[in-house]
């Protein structure tokens, strides 16, 4: 999706901050995802990713997590 010219310089930023704090990093990953930006009230943008093609491919886990009985028993020794 191109990145709008009035938001362009503002994205950029935006991706590069999220870098220094570790919020996003490199990867190798095969797997990727559509990202765009929409200008939110208070004028700051917001960043969403569009994850359905990841979805797709993820593994569901159709366990059921255990009861918080149980997850807190295993913890005695």
């Amino acid at each position: 999706i191109p990145i709008p010219a009035a938001i362009q310089e503002d994205y950029i930023e935006l991706i590069r901050q999220r870098l220094r704090t570790g919020l996003y990093e490199q990867s190798t990953s095969s797997y990727s995802s559509l990202v765009f930006c929409v200008r939110k009230s208070d004028g700051k943008l917001r960043v969403v990713h569009d994850l359905q093609e990841l979805n797709r491919v993820t593994i569901k886990d159709a366990g059921m997590p255990p009861a918080p009985e149980e997850f807190v028993e295993s913890f005695n020794g």
